[in-house]
């Protein structure tokens, strides 16, 4: 089943800004908001204020939750915060801190205001904050997660929480380097920096589903501790579909997949996958793909190739079901897709290119 829901940046640019994926933004923290700040005889609605507020723990407790499946995203941040990669600066200074001026690869600089905004709802083991992003667009200040809500289907704390989680945005420490797909902690010599990703991205939707990054010290049924960052990299690649282990991803927003893990905090929900015609796809690791089944859209033969061109000599199967099911070594998170997936259906080709995908195409 195909859920459309609105594509973030091939729909939109910031002011100043290519609307091409991956261009690099240097937030400085503790900088002269003036600097960018828009002219008095401007018509742009004033930014918003941030009220001071504790800084989040980086260190939560050993606990994560399960939450119910739900559509991925084919971008890392969404909205227009895909077209910034990362934030300089220490993430907890975050609620306390107004502005922040972005600089662009191009040269060109972009005043940012956070404000946090509560917290997640749906996320019960710990404080998980979420900001509201604002930024210069077109001499306007703009939300940078405008309507982007989560898509369905929704779980049942989402379906009660629509609306505070709708335009939020989380933040995440280090950042996904672009051309690569290779999560990155900081940015160089041990130079703090964290990334800004409204919910629908997959960088917050991870995290979302349980995978906090952070978390070194999660305790499984029995009583084991796991580092959840490898399942963080894990998630994040599988939500984009990142098959060639490089920046693109192979899906369209809104994609309906079930997502599940070794360690149990994503189980398989067999009545779901039934309801929604879903089938084995593909393992992952924190690398990146483990191996795979099938692409989760078809029309993509002349990027991938079939599964096994893909990956030769490597079967792919769900480590859950069936005879002699287990988990290979290194795979660390499966996913459940429909093999109806086809953009060809459309007349389109491969959803490498996002313009190829149906929500585009429907507006």
């Amino acid at each position: 089943m195909y859920i459309a829901v609105e594509q973030g940046i091939q729909r939109r640019m910031i002011r100043g800004l290519s609307p091409i994926l991956g261009v690099v933004i240097a937030g400085v923290l503790g900088c002269d908001p003036s600097q960018a700040a828009p002219s008095a005889s401007s018509s742009a609605t004033p930014a918003p204020e941030s009220a001071a507020a504790p800084a989040p723990s980086c260190s939560p407790p050993p606990r994560a939750q399960t939450v119910e499946p739900k559509p991925q995203s084919g971008r890392y941040h969404g909205g227009w915060l895909e077209n910034f990669d990362y934030f300089y600066g220490d993430i907890n200074a975050l609620p306390t801190t107004k502005k922040f001026v972005g600089k662009l690869s191009h040269g060109g600089r972009v005043e940012v205001s956070v404000v946090k905004s509560g917290e997640d709802p749906c996320i019960k083991e710990e404080k998980v904050p979420l900001y509201t992003v604002h930024g210069q667009i077109e001499g306007e200040w703009r939300s940078l997660c405008a309507n982007e809500a989560l898509p369905e289907p929704l779980s049942s704390c989402e379906q009660g929480s629509r609306e505070a989680l709708r335009e939020k945005a989380i933040a995440i420490p280090g950042y996904w380097e672009r051309r690569t797909g290779v999560y990155m902690p900081d940015c160089g010599k041990g130079k703090p920096c964290f990334t800004l990703a409204c919910l629908p991205g997959a960088a917050a939707k991870c995290v979302h589903w349980g995978y906090r990054v952070w978390e070194d010290a999660y305790t499984d049924a029995q009583g084991r501790k796991h580092d959840l960052r490898p399942y963080y990299e894990a998630c994040t690649h599988a939500a984009r579909a990142q098959y060639l282990g490089e920046g693109t991803g192979f899906t369209c927003d809104g994609t309906t997949i079930d997502v599940y893990d070794r360690l149990g905090l994503q189980k398989r929900d067999e009545a779901f996958d039934r309801a929604h015609g879903l089938a084995f796809e593909s393992l992952w690791s924190a690398k990146g793909l483990h191996c795979m089944a099938r692409p989760r859209w078809q029309g993509c033969d002349e990027e991938l190739g079939s599964g096994a061109a893909l990956l030769p000599g490597k079967p792919c199967l769900d480590p859950v079901s069936g005879a002699g099911a287990a988990w290979p070594t290194g795979a660390l998170v499966g996913v459940m897709s429909s093999p109806a997936n086809d953009s060809r259906a459309r007349g389109t080709g491969c959803p490498s290119n996002p313009w190829n995908c149906p929500a585009l195409l429907d507006d």
